[in-house]
C-alpha cells in the first residue's frame, strides 16, 4: 500500500505546483505580439530599401558608429537609438543614444560596461527603419559591429 500511497501524494504535490507557478511562456496577447513582430519586418524592409549600412566601434564604453545610406535623399538623423540586448540577463539590457557628430558619424557612450554576446539593434529616433546584429564583445573592451539590413 505504501507504493501506490507515495504516488497520489506525490501527483497532489505536482498538481500543486503546476497551479501555484503557472507557466510565463505563453502570453495572452499574442496577436499583438504577432502585430509587432510584422512592424519590425517593416521597419527592416525600409533599411534595406534606402540601402542603410552601419559599424559600430567601441573603446571601453565610448561607441563611435559610422551610417550610410544608398539613398541620396535620405537625409542623416541627428540622433540614433542603439539598443544592446543581452540574450539570457534582462536586467543588463542597455539603451543608448547616439549623437550626431560629423557626416555619417555619431558618438555616445555605454551606461555600463558590456561583456559577452548581445543582440543590438540600431534604427533611428522616428523608428522609420532597423538594422540588427549580434555582437560578441570582449574583456579588453574594444571591438565593432557591422550591420546591412537584408530583405525579408
Amino acid at each position: 500500500m505504501a507504493g501506490p500511497t507515495l504516488v497520489v501524494i506525490a501527483g497532489i504535490v505536482t498538481a500543486w505546483i503546476a497551479v501555484k507557478h503557472v507557466d510565463p511562456v505563453l502570453s495572452d496577447d499574442y496577436y499583438k505580439q504577432g502585430l509587432a513582430i510584422n512592424r519590425l519586418i517593416d521597419k527592416a524592409q525600409a533599411a534595406a530599401k534606402m540601402g542603410i549600412q552601419a559599424e559600430v566601434m567601441r573603446s571601453g564604453t565610448n561607441l563611435r558608429a559610422f551610417l550610410h545610406s544608398n539613398d541620396v535623399s535620405y537625409g542623416l538623423p541627428e540622433t540614433l537609438n542603439l539598443k544592446l540586448q543581452h540574450p539570457t540577463l534582462s536586467g543588463h539590457d542597455q539603451l543608448v543614444t547616439l549623437q550626431h557628430e560629423a557626416k555619417g558619424y555619431y558618438v555616445g557612450e555605454l551606461l555600463k560596461p558590456a561583456i559577452g554576446r548581445w543582440n543590438v539593434m540600431m534604427e533611428d529616433a522616428e523608428k522609420k527603419w532597423r538594422l540588427t546584429g549580434t555582437w560578441q564583445m570582449d574583456n579588453a573592451g574594444e571591438g565593432n559591429l557591422k550591420m546591412r539590413a537584408k530583405m525579408q
